[in-house]
């Protein structure tokens, strides 16, 4: 994979990540700094299965999905 973006060194990219790989650092363990990002919620949407959670991290929107366990 590194050969394939070397030629990005230095260079601005846009990167996604799932809403599903989100996660609240008070319930992880550990949690690396260099891994967190401070954000607020802003909306939080119960759906049957899943909760959308509508944050905002300084100019940027970002969207957690936690689904919800089966009991």
């Amino acid at each position: 994979m590194h050969a394939k973006i070397k030629n990005y060194t230095g260079e601005k990219v846009i990167f996604g990540v799932r809403p599903e790989d989100f996660y609240d650092k008070k319930y992880i363990s550990k949690a690396d700094p260099d891994r967190t990002i401070k954000a607020k919620v802003d909306v939080i949407e119960p759906l049957s299965a899943e909760t959308f959670i509508y944050l905002a991290s300084g100019k940027h929107s970002l969207l957690g999905k936690w689904i919800h366990a089966h009991r």
